[in-house]
């Protein structure tokens, strides 16, 4: 049997669909030549299956070949309208969720297509009929052949359409190239078009796959030929010129291969009589790099120069991931300056240090001082009282009596401020009972609330255990802090102290009250040394703006924390939260 005119001209296509693939794939600093080169390779063996075809003669080969076919066909306008999307907008399109959606028709098809209880949805009515030259196959569409060919219209409509946006907006140096990777897609896909509307040139045989491969060439032009495939490597040489860091290129015997103007003139030589010399000749006085050049890989090593400066080395190995590799690259950047600063900073912030510690030593020795007298002044104010005194002489007394008693607030919360702030605050770990501490804390509280028509309860849950490990006067401290500033900042209505456990051995210990309330913006000062919610608390109410800081300390010391809540003209909510384990029924407690 003589083979027809078709059977060569598609065996020829298939050699040059495969030869502009191999050509195309190589251009790999083109991001559109891998998905297009692949797209080469399935027309290529389109072009085989053509070629079998017109040379089979049974209905079971012809079938056979439009399966493979029909496998491969889709996966042709998929990689050409992602080689479309790389080269008009530079990134990929098959990424993630899109990858996936497109790959359900193709797989679902090839589940149709090899799978014989399936042939109904594919093809039917199978039979084979003669045109001018060949067998042919001829048969009934199923429905899922007629989603088959939409998705394949689909898609290379959609290269087509990014193609005709982009030739409208192209530079006039681009847009030959860009035109001539439209025609190479328009006309494949009109072609087709035709053929899955039943016409065609010969009954029954798609040319489409040999006018892919003999247009392929205005594409690999419109990629390669318009020497858009030279403006990657030329860019990548530009960059290197103009680097800074000084950059050297030494191959397997130690010789130099490359270096760029940064190190020509940082070591004083040319370019042409670096190359090929020795690399040890240029790094004279660079000790410390010729020790690096031993290493497969160096990043970001510090080294000194022999003029004194301080540079940043790297050796990266070419290939990276190669055990051997062919060439090496050092990178030298001076960091002189970047060390220099670092180094002055560095000084900044000893010397700042060290003022903040002389600051914390001279307020906790002027406290000390100053409260030693002033305990002193307290007690003679206290004897003073037990003297027959005329009515506005106690007066008197009674006002010093309370202004020295604020006075020596201040003084031990500016002392126990220094102290955290320099470390020096110690937390104890002795037993104590829970409920000594907390009921302590509320009889101190009492007097003052009663004076104002508060009512202040205390709530323990039942569960808690009552003799745990921490530091009780420090808690009651935190405790006492967080009560009285909700007396004083509580005009009338109730307080509420709220025990309860927490996660492990964390205790929690809420303060509710109804008093004035926080603006929510003033919440951060409440935390911040010497802040207060607005400026006129310290007029109206008093205080040094330092007890808040120092229970949020000392809860942080204790492996809690403090935090905030508050609604203004409703109430505020401190929970405080701090770790006390369970010391057990045999302890001795700390009172």
């Amino acid at each position: 049997m003589s083979l027809s005119w078709q059977f060569f001209v598609a065996l020829i296509a298939s050699g040059l669909a495969f030869s502009l693939s191999a050509i195309a794939y190589r251009r790999v600093q083109i991001l559109a030549t891998r998905p297009y080169a692949i797209a080469l390779v399935l027309v290529g063996i389109w072009c085989i299956l053509a070629a079998a075809e017109v040379s089979s003669s049974t209905v079971e080969d012809k079938v056979l070949l439009l399966k493979l076919r029909f496998t491969i066909l889709p996966f042709v306008p998929l990689l050409f309208a992602e080689a479309v999307h790389r080269l008009v907008r530079g990134t990929r399109f098959l990424v993630r969720e899109r990858l996936y959606l497109s790959l359900i028709i193709p797989i679902s098809m090839i589940v149709v297509v090899w799978t014989p209880r399936l042939h109904t949805l594919w093809i039917d009515d199978i039979r084979l009929v003669r045109n001018t030259e060949f067998l042919v196959l001829a048969y009934q569409v199923g429905p899922m052949t007629i989603v088959y060919f939409t998705y394949v219209a689909v898609f290379a409509v959609t290269a087509l359409y990014w193609l005709a946006a982009h030739l409208r907006h192209a530079p006039h140096w681009s847009r030959r190239g860009e035109f001539l990777m439209f025609m190479s897609g328009l006309l494949p896909t009109a072609v087709n078009g035709l053929y899955m509307v039943g016409w065609s040139p010969t009954m029954g045989f798609n040319y489409t796959p040999i006018v892919v491969a003999f247009t392929a060439w205005l594409a690999i032009w419109s990629l390669l030929g318009s020497r858009m495939g030279d403006l990657a490597p030329v860019a990548r040489v530009l960059l290197v010129e103009h680097l800074k860091e000084c950059l050297i290129v030494i191959d397997s015997r130690g010789l130099v291969l490359d270096l760029n103007r940064a190190a020509c003139r940082r070591f004083d030589i040319s370019a042409k009589a670096a190359l090929d010399r020795p690399v040890q000749r240029i790094l004279r006085g660079w000790p410390g790099v010729i020790e690096l050049l031993d290493q497969r890989v160096a990043e970001n090593v510090e080294v000194a120069a022999s003029t004194g400066s301080t540079w940043e080395c790297s050796v990266i190995p070419v290939p990276e991931d190669a055990e051997e590799p062919s060439a090496r690259i050092l990178l030298l950047r001076d960091v002189t300056e970047r060390k220099t600063a670092e180094k002055l900073v560095q000084q900044a912030k000893e010397a700042a240090e060290n003022a903040n510690r002389a600051k914390g030593r001279f307020l906790a020795t002027m406290s000390h001082e100053v409260r030693t007298p002033m305990n002193g002044v307290i007690g003679f104010l206290d004897l003073l009282k037990t003297t027959e005194l005329t009515a506005e002489q106690a007066d008197y007394v009674n006002l010093i009596a309370d202004s020295s008693h604020s006075l020596l607030c201040i003084l031990n919360d500016v002392l126990d401020y220094s102290k955290i702030e320099a470390g020096g605050m110690q937390i104890e770990q002795l037993p104590f009972s829970l409920q000594d501490v907390i009921s302590r804390v509320c009889r101190l509280q009492l007097p003052a609330a009663k004076l104002k028509g508060l009512i202040l309860e205390k709530t323990l849950d039942p569960a808690m255990q009552d003799i745990v490990v921490g530091d009780s006067l420090r808690l009651g401290q935190i405790l006492t802090n967080l009560l009285s500033n909700a007396v004083k900042f509580t005009p009338s209505g109730r307080i509420d102290l709220i025990v309860k456990r927490g996660e492990g051995a964390m205790v929690v210990f809420e303060v509710a009250d109804t008093g004035i309330g926080i603006q929510p913006h003033q919440l951060d000062r409440l935390f911040k040394p010497f802040g207060q919610a607005d400026s006129s608390t310290t007029r109206q109410f008093g205080g040094s703006g330092l007890g808040l800081v120092i229970s949020q300390s000392l809860s942080r010391m204790m492996g809690g924390d403090i935090s905030v809540t508050s609604t203004p003209g409703v109430g505020t909510r401190f929970v405080c939260v701090v770790n006390l384990p369970s010391a057990g029924d045999r302890v001795t407690m700390s009172r």
